[in-house]
């Protein structure tokens, strides 16, 4: 069953470090994009909404005949906050919390993105982040109170400030792999 959760999955970057555009990245015999989308619509979340802006005609290729929004950010190279703000204004009005997903974490699962949803709704957690490492971060779900806060992120960093500023209302899941991100050649997906 949907929950009135909406996700916001960033693959908006240019990959400056990588090289070559990240989403491509062939993992589990799809592009690392495709593979993340696949995921997010599979889960309880209501709606998808995918950020996209460096290299955007190419990489909408790769979501298509998924059920998901598509948003085309030209001001991509503003920073990461600056998707998220794009995004934010694209939730349908019966979204009650939003779930951040990054295009480079590849050992995001279906049933990560569940319970962080199902933390939300059977136990009233207001934010519900994901704990890796000795940090709580992303992916990471905001209740809708949070949303103000979330339009108003400067600069180029994402959601990681608002789950410390509220650490005492945060509900951690852990995600061991969470670790694992995709910054430049050689990064293992192990």
């Amino acid at each position: 069953m949907k929950s009135p959760v909406s996700i916001i999955l960033l693959a908006a970057g240019g990959s400056a470090r990588y090289g070559s555009p990240k989403q491509l990245i062939p993992f589990k015999g799809r592009t690392l994009l495709r593979h993340l989308a696949g995921i997010c619509v599979s889960s309880k979340a209501e709606s998808v909404h995918v950020v996209l802006g460096a290299f955007a005609e190419l990489l909408k290729l790769q979501l298509l005949g998924l059920p998901l929004h598509v948003i085309h950010h030209t001001r991509w190279n503003e920073g990461l906050s600056s998707s998220l703000r794009v995004a934010m204004r694209f939730l349908p009005k019966s979204t009650k919390a939003v779930l951040i997903v990054l295009c480079d974490q590849p050992h995001v699962s279906v049933e990560l993105l569940d319970k962080l949803i199902d933390r939300h709704v059977s136990k009233g957690a207001q934010i519900v982040a994901c704990e890796y490492g000795d940090s709580l971060g992303v992916p990471a779900l905001f209740e809708k109170r949070f949303f103000p806060e979330l339009k108003n992120i400067a600069g180029d960093r994402g959601a990681k400030q608002i789950i410390l500023n509220h650490r005492k209302v945060v509900a951690a899941v852990p995600f061991p792999k969470g670790t694992v991100d995709i910054d430049k050649p050689g990064d293992k997906t192990e």
